[in-house]
């Protein structure tokens, strides 16, 4: 029964594949896919075959909120960060929550119960192994929404723990795993994040905490996005 039933909410993502394909209208594509998110988050996790994420025509990512449901998150839009010429990469879910990373890293967030509203200056390039046999440490400052709580100094320091085989839906990827301890002073606490890198020091997979008693997000990006 249960097979059946992921069988038909399968087809009805194929359904809503062909909807949103045809529609060049970005108010109808949020509508589709709000309306097919629906259907889905109440009974399982959103888990699509290969064979639908090669027909998917945009960019994806699973995405799980503190060991919650897993959802998926699509590309919406990409903005060049004039400081250091990285892409800022905006993904949304069905329910209008936001998600803006820079190469792979959680630099904001939007419509979370508490929010990330910056990082500076941006630790988006600290990732590699060449930045890490340079130097492993380094200081910014962290933003968080509401309550206007701005200006948290944080050290940031990385550990190489080593080549891992890293699983993205049914099927592997040899992987460099790093972790990342940010140590906010003022408050006397810390975080670890987990990042997942691959051959070409990509972020294909990370665990990363918005804050000292915030929200977890695990996010996998499923769909490979390849700038232009």
């Amino acid at each position: 029964m249960q097979f059946l039933f992921k069988k038909s909410l399968n087809y009805l993502f194929i359904i809503f594949l062909s909807i949103f394909a045809l529609s060049g209208c970005t108010q109808k594509f949020s509508d589709s896919f709000s309306t097919l998110n629906a259907s889905l988050d109440s009974f399982v996790d959103i888990e699509l075959t290969p064979e639908q994420l090669i027909k998917l025509p945009y960019n994806s990512a699973y995405v799980r909120l503190n060991d919650g449901k897993q959802v998926l998150m699509i590309l919406a839009l990409i903005e060049e960060n004039k400081i250091n010429r990285s892409q800022r990469l905006k993904w949304v879910s069905s329910d209008n929550l936001m998600i803006i990373t820079e190469n792979g890293r959680i630099i904001k967030t939007q419509g979370f119960d508490d929010d990330l509203m910056s990082i500076s200056p941006s630790l988006s390039m600290r990732f590699g192994i060449p930045l890490l046999s340079v130097s492993n440490k380094t200081t910014g400052y962290y933003d968080w929404a509401p309550n206007y709580r701005y200006q948290f100094s944080a050290e940031v320091s990385s550990n190489l723990i080593g080549q891992e085989l890293k699983t993205l839906q049914s099927w592997s990827v040899p992987s460099t795993h790093l972790t990342e301890t940010v140590i906010f002073l003022e408050l006397e606490t810390n975080i670890t994040n987990h990042y997942w890198l691959n051959e070409n020091n990509k972020v294909i997979s990370s665990i990363q905490y918005l804050g000292p008693n915030m929200g977890k997000i695990e996010m996998s990006f499923v769909k490979d996005f390849i700038p232009q």
